[in-house]
């Protein structure tokens, strides 16, 4: 298991009201460093980068071994969790690639039957004998409710009921489909009428948990005890997750708040994957509780009583760059009915942006200067922490290492001629066969130098043979024997002294 990131370092870059700022504010005399030395634009990517990354949006969730300086994570509620698919997200001058879009639904905890009993109940059977028989006869009087029930309750549409619809949604995948065919207008009237009686078998229980609640109320206090009807807790509505390609271990959740999204529909777009704008704006308000979201009336109340917030909200737009179909439904149903879209526009538009200020590009010779120059040193973040790996890497990296050690091999050895053609040498030399000069027998001993076999000089053959033995060399193109040029006439008789002196190898 990997570590937890850790948090970024933040460093306070010189900012003005104008482009260009601190080309005015020099001392005299003093010189500037270029941009590139001074390191600014590269320092503020990098923060603004590691914002979006780590702290921007709330943890969700943690695979990573959490560290002792890093936060402890909350885990989340129980829920189901569901991927919609993968897009670019686009933000600003950053773009997170392979980015994962996840569907989180909230599963309701129901407490435990709760029982209740009166006083006079238990006695009754112990002090009169027709307490059984008047209970009995009590019940038949109690209203049943009858068929029509959950019909009249479908019809009464519910945030509760919506998101019971869609918790079932995901882990049923026909109606799942059904709702993305109605939701298209593409859905037939026999689709559209097994959607609905799938909605009001989901609604049943509600209707039915109602209608006992009524039951137990019009219920005498002399009876047995019974289970009093259990209320549901209201549902938590589902939230999007997403999860960034340079950190797999981490999950964040997007939270809910005023946004409006738009699609741009693109004729060249292949499988309905068009680019999708999400605005919305940062920094995200804090729910006050686990279900509590903030309301478009409070944040505007929030505004005008000045309420004390770190940061004022500022427009921003995510681009999902060719988002699945899949993507772009979820978004549609996390944004909410029209009506809210149009609220989230209205006090998108009203918020007023922050006077703009720029970055002073060209920096003075100081610390702040030393220290952006120490941390840019280091190559940039970028590295995937899960790479893809491919069958050709493997090679490649043999072909370069041997390619490297032939490089260095051959530099030793001094010569600039590859080892391919130095093999194709030695492999002539090994070919040629050691032979007797004069009978070519090579399986036999050689003497006198490596040059005669034993019988030969036995039979005095070498006495002719080394007179002729120089032009026969010259011919047959092998290495000449080193003998003694000048022979006269009594080189026959002076071959016994020759070959007594000269040393016998055997």
């Amino acid at each position: 298991m990997s570590k937890a990131p850790q948090p970024p370092l933040i460093i306070d870059l010189p900012v003005g009201s104008k482009l260009g700022w601190e080309l005015h504010n020099t001392v005299e005399n003093a010189s500037l460093h270029s941009i590139p030395d001074s390191a600014v634009i590269v320092r503020s990517l990098r923060q603004s980068r590691e914002r979006w990354l780590l702290s921007t949006f709330p943890k969700f969730s943690s695979k990573a071994r959490p560290s002792k300086s890093s936060e402890t994570v909350t885990p989340p509620p129980p829920h189901t969790i569901q991927t919609r698919g993968q897009c670019d997200l686009e933000i600003g001058p950053h773009i997170f690639l392979n980015t994962i879009f996840y569907e989180v639904h909230y599963i309701s905890t129901q407490p435990q039957a709760s029982w209740q009993s009166t006083s006079v109940a238990p006695y009754s059977t112990a002090y009169s004998q027709d307490a059984p028989s008047t209970s009995a006869t009590s019940q038949p009087s109690v209203p049943t409710p009858s068929n029509s029930t959950p019909l009249t309750a479908v019809t009464t549409i519910t945030p509760a009921l919506i998101n019971q619809v869609n918790t079932a949604a995901s882990s049923n995948p026909i109606l799942a489909n059904l709702l993305q065919l109605a939701a298209a207008g593409k859905a037939t009237p026999d689709q559209l009428k097994t959607l609905g009686l799938l909605i009001q078998s989901l609604a049943s229980p509600d209707a039915a948990a109602i209608a006992s609640g009524a039951v137990a109320q019009t219920q005498t206090t002399n009876q047995m005890p019974s289970s009093l009807p259990v209320t549901r807790p209201p549902v938590k509505p589902f939230d999007i997750v997403i999860e960034f390609h340079e950190l797999p271990n981490e999950r964040w959740l997007f939270p809910r708040g005023p946004a409006t999204c738009e699609r741009i529909l693109d004729s060249s777009a292949t499988d309905a994957a068009y680019d999708t704008i999400l605005t919305t704006c940062i920094p995200f308000e804090k729910p006050t509780s686990e279900n509590d979201l903030p309301t478009i009336d409070q944040l505007e109340s929030n505004i005008s009583k000045g309420a004390a917030k770190p940061v004022t909200p500022q427009v921003v737009k995510f681009r999902l760059k060719k988002a699945p179909l899949a993507v772009w439904d979820t978004l549609r149903r996390w944004m909410g009915s029209e009506q809210d879209m149009n609220k989230h526009q209205e006090y998108l538009s009203n918020l007023k942006p922050l006077p703009r200020v720029y970055l002073g590009y060209q920096l003075l010779s100081g610390s702040l200067l030393t220290q952006l120059q120490e941390v840019s040193t280091h190559p940039y973040p970028m590295r995937l922490i899960k790479p893809s790996f491919y069958s050709s890497r493997s090679k490649k990296k043999a072909k370069i290492a041997k390619e490297l050690t032939d490089t260095s091999q051959s530099k030793l050895d001094g010569s600039s001629t590859p080892k391919q053609r130095r093999r194709t040498q030695v492999k002539k030399q090994i070919t040629s066969q050691i032979s007797c000069l004069i009978c070519g027998n090579t399986h036999l001993p050689l003497i006198l130098g490596g040059r005669y076999c034993r019988p030969c000089v036995e039979a005095g053959k070498t006495t002719t043979q080394d007179v002729t033995r120089p032009s026969q060399a010259s011919h047959e193109g092998k290495t000449p024997i080193f003998i003694h040029s000048n022979y006269s006439s009594q080189a026959q008789s002076q071959t016994p002294e020759t070959t007594k002196n000269t040393p016998q190898h055997e």
